[in-house]
């Protein structure tokens, strides 16, 4: 519920300034993006109540005009800094321990403007990350945790479509993402929710215990091939281009029962800059051929969840 009304505020704050300059991002269950289309310089902040993640970052393109002047081919850079907590944003601090986990991540490639106002971006996304896992040890009924450093690298290419009607004369924006490359990745989505529960005391007939919640097994890494892939469409209606639809597919190759998760959802974009996407909601249904051969059918597997944005620079 919390994570609900921080969602709603920051989405209703958004609304009321008309100088938010936002990011170009879909999210997915997992806080990741495939869309960074290049545009003027900005900064964001950024939530996602799946993930239990905030990120913060920066963009920097060089323009045509004053900054490149005479080009229709700019290069465009900066990077963005994600936190996640696995027992949620609101316990950083946990056993007297810190325990989130992070990732770094960096952007650099080229932008290119077409003549009738399209965009195509393309650019590599190399990430490090640490992260703290739970696992629990059903054999020797205890829990572990590891912790990892994992990296990664990633190609991606952007296209943003955009006409208007021969007849109403409104305009439409069309967003294409296809982005793969390599991937350090482990087990821990695909294993079940568990808890470890540690006896202190007892007093009459209470007693006192201590849980530990993680995921049933132990750590397995692999290095994968994602692919992933991201469509959107804003229409303009009421003679505004506000509110727009998106799907999503997402999977890992050469991993180890391999799975693939897709989404549909609905984002708000701010008027007359379609490229800022302030926020959305979405639907993922994870494991769609049931690789993991769960009991819960697809509806019971699948996760709805906000994330939410907004400019903290830029102009």
């Amino acid at each position: 519920m919390n994570h609900f009304k921080i969602s709603i505020s920051i989405i209703f704050l958004s609304f009321i300034d008309n100088t938010v300059f936002s990011q170009t991002l879909f999210e997915d269950a997992k806080g990741e993006t495939n869309m960074f289309i290049g545009q003027a310089p900005f900064g964001w902040a950024r939530f996602n109540t799946s993930d239990n993640s905030a990120s913060i970052g920066y963009n920097r393109v060089r323009l045509a005009g004053f900054d490149n002047p005479g080009k229709q081919t700019s290069a465009f850079f900066g990077g963005d800094l994600k936190v996640k907590v696995k027992d949620g944003l609101g316990k950083i601090v946990n056993d007297k321990k810190l325990t989130p986990g992070f990732s770094i991540n960096g952007n650099l490639g080229l932008q290119h403007l077409t003549k009738t106002g399209n965009i195509l971006a393309a650019y590599i996304r190399p990430q490090l990350s640490y992260t703290n896992y739970t696992y629990l040890d059903t054999l020797q009924i205890k829990s572990n945790d590891v912790n990892k450093w994992e990296t990664g690298v990633m190609a991606h290419v952007n296209y943003q479509v955009n006409w208007a009607d021969s007849v109403s004369g409104k305009e439409s924006y069309l967003f294409l993402g296809i982005s793969t490359g390599y991937k350090r990745a482990n087990n821990y989505d695909q294993l079940d929710d568990g808890v470890y529960e540690v006896f202190l005391d007892s007093t009459g007939n209470a007693a006192i215990v201590t849980e530990t919640s993680g995921k049933k097994g132990t750590y397995v890494g692999y290095n994968t091939m994602p692919l992933n892939i991201d469509i959107a469409w804003l229409p303009e209606i009421f003679e505004k281009n506000l509110f727009g639809i998106n799907t999503y597919f997402r999977t890992n190759f050469f991993k180890e029962k391999n799975t693939s998760d897709i989404g549909i959802g609905v984002f708000l974009a701010q008027d007359g800059k379609p490229r800022n996407i302030i926020g959305g909601l979405a639907w993922q249904f994870n494991d769609i051929g049931n690789k993991l051969d769960k009991e819960d059918n697809l509806i019971e597997r699948s996760s709805v969840f906000f994330y939410v944005g907004f400019s903290i620079g830029g102009k």
